[in-house]
């Protein structure tokens, strides 16, 4: 088994860059269980497929990676807040906007910035949840390139009063989606509703 305390967290933005590609190279060579302890949400992406969250010295949850980001019964925060994490492939490059198109399974399909991407490479995005707008409809003339049509799986009020999660299963995937109590309610939002979820493409962050 190899251990993992951290290792780098001291480091500045580019060397961790340089490193953390050996680690995914290492983990998939090795094909040995890699045990790493991190603060960091973008280790978290690239290297995890299990995760354990621990608060003051106790498991808090365990589990698949994406089964525990997505538990809206013990929100867990990637970075700033609550969040989806699919993992895809690039299928095609639009040049003249810079963006990427990326399939994830279930045939979800996602517009990303395409900086530094290619056709068939393989990254991790996130949805954070803040950032999602919840609509009953598709609605026309917006900016935004990502419209997700999913069924409301189930839903849950925030301990901290401030707001509500709801959980939406799109062709497959689960993504998480945050709102005030009181939009839950105006829009009658339910368990199997039908929702649209609208997720600007500069909001989701890839690795």
């Amino acid at each position: 088994i190899m251990l993992f305390d951290e290792p780098l967290a001291a480091l500045d933005f580019k060397r961790k860059n340089e490193i953390l590609p050996w680690l995914e190279r290492l983990r998939e060579s090795l094909n040995i269980p890699m045990l790493y302890v991190t603060h960091s949400a973008e280790e978290v992406m690239r290297l995890a497929d299990h995760l354990v969250v621990m608060e003051q010295g106790k498991i808090k949850s365990s589990g698949e990676l994406q089964s525990v980001l997505t538990n809206i019964d013990i929100p867990v925060k990637v970075g700033e807040d609550s969040g989806a994490l699919l993992r895809g492939a690039v299928d095609s490059i639009d040049e003249q906007w810079n963006l990427a198109a990326v399939r994830s399974s279930g045939d979800l399909m996602l517009w990303v910035s395409a900086d530094g991407l290619k056709v068939g490479d393989k990254i991790s995005m996130t949805i954070p949840a803040k950032d999602i707008v919840v609509s009953l409809e598709n609605p026309a003339h917006l900016s935004v390139q990502n419209r997700l049509k999913g069924t409301v799986s189930a839903l849950t009020d925030l301990a901290d009063g401030s707001g509500a999660l709801i959980q939406v299963l799109c062709s497959g995937q689960t993504i998480v989606a945050k709102l005030t109590r009181k939009a839950l309610q105006d829009l009658s939002i339910r368990k199997g509703s039908e929702v649209w979820l609208l997720v600007k493409s500069v909001a989701l962050h890839h690795v």
